[in-house]
């Protein structure tokens, strides 16, 4: 739910309710208890009380016949005797029903001086005993029946009660079966396509707590099937952004990045997107994996966590791409290698802002997500790595018949790398798919002399104006080659996998102002992969022996190149080209023909 709402908690709502229900229960039984024995004892007292009531009625029968004057003296004791025999039953009975003031006063009556001089005003007393019982006799009576009208009470509040427990609970089990069925359903809808997130009224925190739960589950199926969902993409930026706009909100990730590892054994990022604007571990960036502690991952085939970054970098290892990070804010990385035939080819990183944020649950998410684009990557990386290397045969037939040797090629490629690698810092176009693509590719820049008859392509001397004609249609059969090639993979992958080899071959004889060919383009008109070549290529003929003529120094060819800025090269990528110089003349001395 968007709105947070505070929700009473059904099991603390249910623990009030039976500890409230233990309590009542135990009232109700305890009062139950307490007022069947004080009914019993009531009882008993009524019983006493009518006993005693017929008791004094006997004792005052038998004081009637003292008056009988005809009485003799034996009938006289006999009277005497049998109403002191009801007096000790009539004390007895006083005594059972607490009444042990009356029982003194029944003596007071009962002396036997008494009975003889004022037997008229005992019988009085007796009479008064009489209705005293009759009093205490209606008094347990009327509490008896209280008695018997509270248990009654007690009983119906106890059921009523126990009826009120079941209906919530049937209520609430009802609702709960309600719950599950509904969810069930969603579930099915959102695997099959039909829905995307539940809504539902929810009354309780553990419903809540539930529906937050489904909402999760919710969440990554729709991930996956958007992960599915994804086709092949040319552009993997495009395609990691893509994912990372639809990660599950219970995933924490503030970066998400992908680096190939190259054949030198160099880790290169390859691109990254993340919730902040500043990058400092930027595409293109480069670090040999021995500097890193990424050997490890790819040995141990599995994924890492790194809870805190800082601590990582100032005990374990301090790793520029590490510092990086760190300058960029990122507390906790996890880092999952994808491999393809066992063999590693790079790396997904997942990095959050938080410190200690990662667990085996996140592990297993992130493993899945790179199952699923491991094979876009790859396809992507792998294909135009084959393409790079098929094509390149063409390379070596052309090397074949031409003058040039393979160092040439090496070079040429080697030298665009560096420049476009220069290029990249200022250029955001310029990616590091882009600096691959130019180095795996430059070498096919002449890949159209092997339609060029081999009296021209090898001819020692100067061109004449009909066979230089004829030498310029290698721009155009190379370009018609590569454009083939592009087709037959486009039709199988769905995306154009050799742009910047065509930009390539068909761009690397066209100049900046114009006059260049086969199209005469100029300025930004000219693609800026033919640009870069152009230069190297240019660069490494003056530099190296031609049957034509002999190698310029470094420094003729770097004034010449200087000289034709503006004219035959971008005046910008001159720039570029000068601030390579070092690494240019590296790459000229250890690959210098012998």
């Amino acid at each position: 739910m968007d709105k947070k709402t505070d929700f009473k908690s059904i099991n603390s709502f249910i623990k009030r309710l039976l500890f409230f229900s233990i309590i009542i229960g135990i009232i109700f039984i305890s009062s139950l208890i307490i007022l069947e024995v004080s009914r019993v004892n009531m009882r008993k007292k009524v019983l006493e009380t009518e006993s005693g009531f017929r008791t004094v009625n006997n004792i005052i029968t038998e004081m009637h016949k003292l008056n009988n004057f005809s009485l003799t003296d034996g009938e006289i004791s006999e009277t005497l005797k049998n109403i002191n025999n009801q007096v000790n039953v009539l004390s007895e009975i006083l005594k059972k029903i607490n009444e042990e003031d009356k029982v003194k006063e029944l003596e007071n009556i009962f002396n036997t001086e008494n009975l003889k001089y004022d037997l008229s005003s005992n019988i009085r007393l007796v009479g008064n005993f009489a209705r005293d019982f009759r009093e205490l006799s209606n008094k347990y009576n009327n509490s008896f029946e209280k008695m018997i009208l509270y248990s009654l009470i007690i009983s119906i509040f106890s059921i009523s009660l126990i009826i009120i427990l079941i209906f919530v609970y049937k209520r609430y089990y009802n609702r709960t079966l309600k719950i599950m069925d509904t969810v069930g359903v969603h579930l099915s809808d959102v695997v099959n396509f039909k829905d995307e997130k539940i809504f539902m009224n929810v009354m309780w925190n553990e419903e809540q707590k539930f529906l937050e739960q489904i909402h999760q589950i919710e969440e990554e199926v729709i991930f996956n099937r958007n992960l599915l969902n994804f086709g092949i993409y040319d552009n993997l930026e495009i395609l990691l952004k893509k994912i990372f706009n639809v990660f599950p909100q219970n995933f924490p990730i503030d970066r998400f990045s992908l680096a190939f590892i190259d054949n030198n054994g160099n880790v290169i990022a390859e691109s990254a997107v993340s919730k902040y604007e500043k990058i400092k571990l930027d595409a293109g960036f480069m670090q040999r994996i021995e500097e890193t502690t990424l050997l490890k991952i790819v040995k141990s085939f599995t994924p890492r966590i790194i809870n805190d970054l800082e601590s990582h970098y100032n005990n374990i290892h301090k790793s520029i791409s590490t510092k990086l990070l760190i300058e960029e804010g990122i507390k906790s990385n996890l880092t999952v290698p994808f491999y393809f035939d066992e063999k590693c080819y790079g790396f997904v990183f997942f990095a959050s802002k938080e410190k200690n944020i990662y667990n085996n649950t996140h592990c297993k998410f992130a493993n899945r997500v790179v199952s699923f684009i491991k094979h876009n990557v790859l396809s992507h990386y792998i294909i135009q790595e084959i393409l790079a290397i098929s094509t390149n045969g063409f390379v070596e037939l052309v090397e074949g018949k031409d003058n040039e040797t393979g160092e040439h090629t090496n070079r040429v490629a080697l030298y665009s790398k560096t420049i476009a690698k220069e290029l990249s810092k200022t250029d955001k176009s310029i990616t590091p798919r882009f600096i691959r693509d130019i180095y795996w590719f430059a070498p096919l820049h002449d890949i159209g002399k092997v339609s060029i008859p081999d009296s021209i392509l090898l001819k020692p001397g100067k061109l004449t104006d009909e066979e230089f004609k004829i030498m310029k249609t290698h721009v155009n059969a190379g370009e018609k080659i590569i454009k083939e090639v592009n087709e037959k993979v486009k039709n199988i992958l769905g995306y154009d996998s050799l742009k910047v080899a065509l930009d390539i071959v068909s761009a690397h004889h066209e100049k900046f102002d114009g006059s260049g060919y086969p199209y005469g383009l100029k300025g930004k008109e000219i693609p800026v992969a033919g640009k870069i070549v152009a230069i190297a290529d240019v660069f490494d003929a003056l530099t190296t022996k031609r049957p034509y003529k002999e190698a310029f120094s470094l420094e003729e060819s770097l004034d010449i190149i200087k000289k034709s800025s503006g004219t035959h090269f971008d005046p910008e990528i001159i720039e570029v080209f000068e601030r390579t110089l070092e690494k240019i003349k590296s790459i000229y001395i250890f690959y210098k023909d012998a």
